[in-house]
């Protein structure tokens, strides 16, 4: 999400701490007491439809909206005035946990969207079997590890967009971890199990799909998170 700044310091173990970064790279925040139980809740409910659609004779479309949902709806939320016109009417802590869950609910419904577009033309791609299983492993681990690794610096808030919808840092731009070696490792390594459902069921459409959703992600990037990036992080960190 957005590059390295730091949470508050965390008073978990490292164990209780990496089981709580890898729930919230899934979409499920349980470090909020309470209102975890709601994240818990919108997280089964897009899992509900998900399984609904899963069912539905128009897998593509389902993968469409559920897509939608995310890329554009997430735009929507933190690059047009609704943003501030939120914090303005129902006050910074309450429009910010109210978007906490939003965009947990968001991220799942971003995943459940690649399988169901890998439904369509399952078998059309010209791989052979074992090699798009060790392929769409590879990306999984690989993807998935460097995002928790990114997630476990930046800090589950900034993982979350705190920063870009309050409009202010989380706290100081730092570069360690895998920062210190990719410029942006959740976009880029960090969302290779984007494309692990089409491998595995074969899927040509299902692979332009998630080509298309990492489009997106780095569309948002330029246009809406660098520009805070370079404004917030770097423009407070310059002499």
């Amino acid at each position: 999400m957005s590059p390295p700044s730091t949470d508050a310091p965390e008073r978990s173990s490292p164990l209780v701490r990496f089981l709580l970064v890898l729930a919230g790279v899934a979409g499920v925040r349980l470090d909020r007491g309470a209102r975890s139980l709601l994240a818990v809740g919108l997280a089964a409910g897009v899992l509900g439809v998900a399984a609904v659609a899963e069912r539905s004779p128009a897998p593509f479309a389902w993968a469409f909206g559920f897509a939608a949902v995310y890329y554009l709806g997430n735009g929507l939320l933190l690059g047009t005035p609704f943003r501030t016109w939120a914090i303005a009417r129902f006050g910074p802590g309450r429009s910010a946990a109210a978007y906490e869950l939003a965009c947990g609910a968001l991220f799942i419904a971003s995943g459940v969207a690649l399988p169901l577009a890998a439904r369509v033309g399952a078998g059309t791609l010209p791989l052979p079997r074992e090699a798009a299983i060790v392929l769409a492993a590879a990306a999984t681990v690989l993807g998935f590890g460097v995002k928790v690794w990114a997630a476990w610096v930046v800090g589950l808030d900034t993982y979350y967009y705190a920063d870009l919808w309050s409009g202010r840092p989380n706290g100081p731009f730092v570069k360690s971890g895998p920062y210190r070696l990719l410029s942006n490792p959740m976009y880029g390594v960090g969302n290779l199990p984007l494309y692990a459902p089409a491998l595995l069921a074969g899927s040509v459409p299902g692979l332009v799909f998630a080509g298309c959703c990492h489009a997106a992600l780095w569309t948002f990037h330029f246009l809406v998170e660098r520009p805070f990036v370079r404004r917030i992080y770097l423009g407070a960190a310059a002499p």
